[in-house]
């Protein structure tokens, strides 16, 4: 049993001694941080390009809405 009690759970330290924390190679490791990073890069992109199509819109839309300009 890991931990005991009623309200709140407590974690006996002798019970991690039990516990196998499986670690992955350097090399899993290593891949998946390129992965992990290439995917941060793209969502920051995406994220960019949103405020940018946002910012358009909000300069465009009183413009249509006014008559001044057309679509």
């Amino acid at each position: 049993m890991l931990a005991n009690g009623t309200n709140v759970l407590h974690l006996k330290p002798e019970a991690l001694v039990s516990v196998d924390i499986p670690i992955p190679s350097d090399e899993l490791q290593n891949k998946f941080a390129g992965i992990a990073e290439a995917i941060l890069t793209k969502v920051e992109t995406l994220r960019s390009q949103i405020n940018m199509a946002q910012e358009a819109r909000n300069r465009l839309l009183p413009k249509l809405m006014s008559g001044e300009i057309e679509a």
